[in-house]
Formats: structure tokens, sequence, C-alpha cells
């Protein structure tokens, strides 16, 4: 019986820990749920893109990006067709400091997509901050 509460009590505590929401920004999905994500780490890179996600043709998503406390900068943001890079829907500003801003589109063919952000439009590394494109 003890063996079994105490088993209980360590599941219980781990699922405590394990369940909580990323700080800040930032937090994780998958093409699994419909969504894909991109995390800019602070004095490490001035552009990144996220892993692809599949839209059909004339499927709605959301996209957005939100900078932590310490960025110093805004963080430029759009999506882009993987096949061709042409972008699609206009770029996107989340100023430093933690700021955040989305928007809504709709995939013009069926593709792959993936969302590029940069750190004061590419030319610095002093941003930190999280965003996703969402199937909508």
């Amino acid at each position: 019986m003890l063996k079994k509460s105490l088993l209980v009590t360590i599941m219980v505590l781990a699922s405590f820990s394990y369940f909580q929401p990323k700080a800040g920004a930032y937090y994780e999905c998958s093409s699994t749920y419909g969504c894909v994500d991109v995390y800019l780490k602070y004095n490490e890179a001035q552009w990144k893109s996220s892993k692809s996600i599949y839209l059909n043709k004339g499927q709605s998503f959301k996209y957005e990006f939100e900078t932590e406390k310490r960025s110093v900068f805004h963080v430029s943001f759009g999506v882009y067709r993987s096949s061709d890079s042409k972008q699609v829907g206009p770029t996107l500003y989340a100023v430093g400091g933690g700021g955040n801003d989305y928007g809504y589109g709709t995939a013009p063919s069926s593709a792959y997509y993936y969302l590029l952000v940069g750190c004061k439009g590419g030319h610095d590394k002093r941003c930190e901050g999280g965003g996703d494109i969402t199937k909508y």
C-alpha cells in the first residue's frame, strides 16, 4: 500500500511540473496539432524559420509572434510557401520588450508553408521570442 501511495504521489508531482506552460511568449506546438512554431533566441540568430506545415488551397491560418521582455528590437515575421519562398500575406512586426502581433491569411495553393522571423528585420541578434502558424 505504501509503495502504491508513493508511486501515485510521484506521478502527481511529476505531472504538475511536466504540464506547466512555458514561461513568457514561447510555447511548443507541432503539425500534429495543426501548428508549427519557431523560437528566436537572444544573441544567436538574425533570421530563423519554423518547420513547414501543409495547408490546402483556401485554408485559413493564423500567424503570430511575441517578443520576450529582454528583446531589444522588434521582430518582423511573415508566412512563406516552401516550394518557391514566395511570401503570402503581409509582413508583421512584434515590438521589442514584450510586444506581439498576429495576422490571418488564406493559403493560395495546396502546399507547405513556414514562418520566417527576423530580428530588427534581419539586422541584429538582440531579439528573443516565439511565434507560430496555426491552421484556423
